[in-house]
């Protein structure tokens, strides 16, 4: 369970919590008290989004990898905050940030930019990253709605809500998605 005070893990009885924060007193602590997502990837892999970054738990251990973007990536902001992980079926890591989505190699650790500019320009606050059956990556954003991505094409189209169309979002401050078993990708948005 994240929260802005750490990480917490139920022990195996069910009665009691392992809390992970920047201050443990071992070596390879979380990046950030700060918890913002966690994911499960396809190898069993824990991977948890803080304030500072993206980590990787190491079970053997108790520990945590942590992996810092380049500062060159062009037409970054220098944000370090990770606001959304997702492992898309090709097994690759997406990662949302305060300033727009990058592709993270798990291989050798470096992460990707990827374009996915608002129509007006600029980078959206990333909120959510679901991928449905058809391999379209659904991409939340802060205030601006939500993209959608056809990994087969490579075509980006932008859902908002307007006014005059009953059936758009309800807004564009998207704040989660999920994908349900039946293919339902459900939006959750602020107004």
């Amino acid at each position: 369970m994240g929260t802005e005070k750490g990480l917490n893990l139920l022990n195996s009885e069910g009665n009691g919590f392992r809390r992970f924060t920047t201050r443990s007193r071992n070596g390879g602590t979380i990046s950030s008290d700060h918890i913002t997502a966690i994911l499960e990837d396809k190898n069993g892999r824990i991977w948890v989004g803080t304030e500072s970054g993206l980590n990787l738990f190491q079970p053997e251990d108790r520990t945590f990898r942590r992996f810092h973007r380049d500062s060159s990536l062009a037409g970054r902001t220098g944000q370090t905050a990770v606001t959304a992980i997702y492992e898309d079926a090709y097994g690759r890591l997406w990662v949302g940030r305060r300033d727009g989505v990058e592709i993270f190699n798990v291989e050798i650790g470096t992460f990707t930019p990827f374009d996915v500019r608002l129509p007006g320009g600029g980078s959206p606050i990333i909120t959510g990253i679901q991928e449905d059956s058809q391999r379209i990556l659904w991409i939340g954003t802060l205030n601006h709605g939500m993209a959608s991505f056809n990994q087969v094409t490579g075509q980006i189209r932008w859902h908002q809500n307007d006014p005059d169309v009953p059936f758009s979002l309800s807004s564009n401050a998207v704040r989660t998605l999920f994908l349900d078993g039946t293919g339902g990708l459900w939006v959750g948005c602020h107004g």
